[in-house]
């Protein structure tokens, strides 16, 4: 199965096989190192790890922006809405569903269905038009337990949807983890994603279509470091911040 999904990926700049991998690496050690192994059960586990794999499976190396503008054959398949993160779904679903990689062969039909909602909900919640609205919603989390601290954390894990905000917030926090690790590392990752992006300009000029304003001149060192500080500062920070605190 890990094989089959490997070939998926594309030799992208970023999103490739090993930003993969590195997310579910990375999901892996959330769950490990937190009480998210003691609030999900072993399915909700499984599906946490499968959706980190195939995150990004099949990306094209562009953005959900560029494939509305251009008002490609995925675009009109998913009427604009999360082309790609639908895209990543159907991708690992394919795969999935492969008689000779049949993981989930083991499961009953009802937790096939579980398994398949989770996966779905918490790749759909890697769109970051979504970003603002799941720190909102963890935020809300976080401040009802230090305004009572002798509460438990107000995730009621009997509750389905509780269950999968903290599952969609693992994939989440996992995807954009890059900037956390040690300096080294994140320049690597920030480097091959401005790549990408500058990549992304050079065919939205040949095609006559709008760039966004983040995305143009990274040639300039001064641009790429403003960029990428910014991206820590106003995404990448909040969302662990208020991860760490639920």
């Amino acid at each position: 199965f890990v094989s089959a999904v490997r070939h998926s990926y594309h030799d992208n700049p970023f999103h490739n096989f090993y930003h993969a991998f590195s997310v579910f690496q990375v999901a892996y050690m959330l769950v490990m190192a937190t009480k998210a192994k003691e609030l999900l059960r072993d399915t909700d586990l499984l599906a946490v790890l499968t959706a980190a794999l195939c995150h990004d499976a099949d990306h094209p190396g562009v953005s959900n922006d560029f494939l509305i503008h251009a008002e490609s054959p995925l675009s009109l398949l998913y009427n604009d809405v999360s082309v790609l993160e639908n895209h990543h779904c159907r991708t690992a679903f394919e795969i999935l569903l492969m008689d000779d990689q049949g993981i989930f062969k083991g499961l009953t039909h009802d937790e096939r269905t579980e398994v398949r909602r989770a996966i779905v909900s918490s790749i759909l919640a890697t769109d970051m038009r979504y970003h603002a609205s799941y720190v909102s919603r963890m935020r809300v989390v976080a401040e009802a337990h230090q305004q009572d601290p002798e509460s438990e954390v107000p995730l009621d894990i009997d509750k389905e949807q509780d269950r999968q905000l903290l599952m969609d917030m693992l994939v989440h926090c996992a995807d954009l983890s890059g900037q956390t690790m040690k300096h080294s590392l994140a320049r690597q990752w920030g480097q091959r994603v401005l790549e990408e992006f500058r990549q992304q300009t050079v065919l939205e000029k040949k095609r006559g279509l709008p760039t966004l304003p983040f995305m143009m001149d990274l040639h300039d060192p001064l641009k790429q470091a403003t960029t990428q500080k910014n991206f820590i500062s106003f995404v990448v920070e909040p969302l662990w911040k208020v991860f760490c605190s639920v």
